[in-house]
């Protein structure tokens, strides 16, 4: 009768050992202020430490940023959130105490140069303006499959002009993606 609980008792450890592959929670993702970012975040990297943490689909920079797919040019991305809630060690620490409670848009002004106060920030001289040096897409937020090798490959958006930002930010003519191979991102 022993021999019966065996293959029993094997298909049981077996279940139990699969579950944890395909049943690990995603890390939380928050935002400067402390308050837990929406359930559509996902972490950049679900294996580090500290992670930012971009919504579902957006492209995740190596500089911290999250490209916005709503837009048809570069020239605005976000500062999303971040997997440790007290925003210390990787956490982008840009544009974090103007926007604390949620994702906060950063403008593009050229030359690995980034605004967060306004849309017209880049010409703004009163404007706090960021160098985060230039992007490269490291992974797509909420898709743990898709290797940096990969993206390595595909094409990436290239910056419009700021006059092609304000007019389609105005309702303005959409201008389309301009994409090229990866070599350089911008």
């Amino acid at each position: 009768m022993a021999r019966r609980h065996v293959p029993t008792t094997l298909a049981i450890i077996v279940l139990w050992s699969l579950s944890f592959g395909c049943c690990r929670a995603t890390p939380k993702c928050f935002f400067p202020n402390g308050d837990s970012s929406p359930s559509d975040h996902a972490p950049c990297d679900s294996n580090a430490g500290a992670s930012v943490c971009c919504s579902t689909g957006f492209e995740c920079t190596s500089n911290g940023l999250c490209v916005d797919p709503r837009y048809s040019n570069f020239q605005r991305v976000l500062r999303g959130g971040c997997t440790d809630e007290s925003w210390g060690g990787d956490c982008p620490a840009f544009c974090k105490d103007r926007y604390p409670e949620g994702d906060a848009a950063v403008y593009y002004c050229g030359d690995g140069k980034y605004c967060c106060d306004s849309q017209d920030c880049c010409n703004d001289n009163n404007a706090s303006v960021l160098t985060l040096g230039a992007p490269k897409v490291t992974a797509i937020a909420g898709e743990a499959g898709v290797q940096a090798s990969e993206l390595a490959q595909a094409p990436t958006v290239q910056p419009g002009t700021p006059s092609q930002q304000a007019s389609s930010a105005q309702g303005g003519t959409s201008h389309a993606v301009t994409r090229q191979p990866a070599h350089p991102p911008l």
